[in-house]
């Protein structure tokens, strides 16, 4: 409507109101998507990720860039690193070849939506995902060609302190 055509907010058209602020990418805000990461498997993928309800954060002193997503985690095989409710932010990473053996990601398969630590395989058509959790040393193996999207955790946002005896 009028709104989108002028780019201004419908209490801008229907009341005047000049206290706006823009919520968007560009203006320093990250969507977070509303679908929990599991950090074990479970078949829980949304499917398309453009199709999901979000709400927009802005964190301070945060400038994210327009491809960062929040995600909430759910589970616990990424603890101590990453907790159950942790809020991790993302950013689409577009060349898989290039991610560094080691680092977090978020990976997105069609029956999946998960966190993990990526190790590069001996193979070049797999990649291992497994866990940080010392009781939960499962391993995961995805073929590329299964593998919609990888996301690299950036951050983290998070109401839990590790215990000392749990850090490395």
């Amino acid at each position: 409507g009028l709104s989108n055509l002028y780019e201004v907010t419908t209490d801008f058209i229907l009341k005047g109101d000049k206290m706006l602020i823009r919520v968007s990418s560009s203006e320093g805000f990250i969507p977070y998507i509303k679908t929990k990461v599991h950090a074990g498997f479970v078949k829980n993928s949304p499917g398309d990720l453009s199709k999901v309800d979000v709400d927009w954060y802005k964190i301070p002193r945060y400038n994210p860039s327009v491809d960062h997503k929040l995600f909430e985690v759910e589970g616990t095989s990424m603890s101590p690193t990453v907790f159950p409710c942790d809020m991790v932010i993302c950013q689409t990473h577009h060349n898989l070849d290039l991610i560094l053996d080691g680092s977090i990601v978020l990976v997105i398969t069609k029956d999946s939506l998960l966190i993990k630590r990526l190790r590069h395989s001996g193979d070049s058509n797999t990649f291992n995902f497994d866990n940080d959790n010392p009781e939960d040393r499962a391993v995961i193996t995805f073929e590329k060609k299964d593998i919609l999207e990888i996301m690299m955790v950036r951050g983290k946002i998070s109401n839990v302190l590790a215990p000392h005896h749990l850090i490395d």
